[in-house]
């Protein structure tokens, strides 16, 4: 497992959690080791969130460029809240209405747009430009794929620009990736993989997080109401936020 924090303690609670806390507890995981956290309370998934900074990182984007978070679910939405606390624009997109909407309720870290996959990618680009009317092409720089349907990576590469990069985060759903060849060879699109992060870079989030007020909405449920959880998980797809089972 690498290396561990010296100072964990033993709790009389599961592993992973202790009354009030969320997941993690005062503790998160990263390849390498564990980062002790003081005070994240209301923070759910910061491992999960991390792999979305270091993804956006990836993109190699700076201050004022633009960026489309593909799925803007419970992890994507905190993707969204980072890239804006990192200085870019942001465009979230999904083919839900109350993840999209939640993307546009969060005050200075909300989407700069919101896009319904459905509509469409030349929809997309008309929309797109007004983030940067005085770009020579049309589209993000960058796209980040967190959803699992494996054609959203096309859409991916069509909204993206002349020479911008798609960064695959997910695409558990298949073996393969299918791209339009013509936007690797007539538009220069990249792709590449991001996943794991450093205990340093999980520490920059943290900071990151609380100096910028990232926060996740989880929808408790305590343990008890466990079948109710799952009963909602398949009745509600159209949903914002996370479920989280809460302990004490």
């Amino acid at each position: 497992m690498g290396r561990l924090s010296k100072d964990i303690k033993i709790r009389q609670a599961p592993l992973g959690a202790r009354p009030g806390d969320f997941l993690f507890g005062y503790y998160a995981g990263v390849s390498g080791g564990l980062i002790k956290l003081e005070s994240f309370q209301n923070e759910f998934g910061i491992t999960g969130s991390n792999t979305r900074k270091t993804t956006i990182k990836a993109a190699g984007l700076s201050k004022g460029d633009v960026i489309g978070i593909q799925g803007v679910g419970a992890l994507g939405n905190l993707g969204v809240q980072f890239a804006k606390a990192l200085g870019l624009k942001v465009v979230g997109i999904d083919n839900r209405e109350a993840p999209l909407k939640h993307a546009t309720e969060m005050g200075e870290l909300s989407a700069d747009l919101v896009l319904n996959y459905g509509d469409g990618a030349e929809h997309a680009l008309k929309l797109i430009v007004q983030l940067a009317p005085e770009r020579t092409y049309l589209g993000v720089d960058a796209m980040v794929v967190t959803s699992d349907p494996p054609e959203f990576f096309d859409y991916a590469a069509k909204v993206t620009r002349k020479h911008g990069t798609v960064v695959a985060l997910s695409c558990l759903r298949a073996t393969a990736i299918p791209f339009d060849w013509t936007d690797f060879v007539f538009r220069d699109i990249r792709v590449v993989g991001s996943l794991v992060s450093t205990p340093e870079q999980l520490k920059e989030l943290v900071q990151l997080a609380s100096e910028k007020g990232v926060r996740s909405r989880v929808h408790e449920y305590p343990l008890g109401q466990i079948n109710e959880m799952f009963d909602d998980w398949h009745t509600y797809p159209d949903r914002d936020g996370k479920m989280v089972i809460t302990f004490g």
